[in-house]
């Protein structure tokens, strides 16, 4: 029988790989525990690598001046730039990601069905 390589996927890390969220807590996933001997998973928090505590106050994203901000919720603290940052070089330096399973609704992972408030 031929061996082949296993997939690499991206995974947000609180997702069965660690207590990284914004309360210091794992999210249990029937999915990625299952698929576990299937792919290697690449966990990253970004909130966590750009040096945020845990638990932390969490984020949210706000629309303000025509465009996305990553701010913390009660300091107010805009952690944008560094979170583009973080992304943007993470993205650089890895290669053959063959997929991505990311926490829903996570402002720093998650791509649908994230909360965005308007600053008037």
């Amino acid at each position: 029988m031929r061996n082949f390589k296993k997939p690499d996927v991206l995974v947000s890390k609180c997702l069965e790989h660690g207590r990284c969220r914004y309360d210091g807590q794992m999210i249990s996933s029937d999915f990625v525990k299952s698929t576990k001997k299937y792919f290697n998973y690449v966990p990253v928090c970004p909130e966590v690598e750009i040096g945020l505590s845990i638990p932390r106050n969490s984020l949210k994203i706000v629309f303000e001046n025509e465009k996305f901000e990553f701010v913390q919720n009660i300091t107010n603290n805009n952690y944008t730039s560094k979170i583009t940052q973080f992304s943007s070089d993470f993205l650089d330096s890895i290669e053959n990601i063959d997929g991505a399973v990311l926490k829903h609704k996570s402002p720093s992972c998650g791509i649908k069905n994230v909360k965005v408030y308007t600053v008037k």
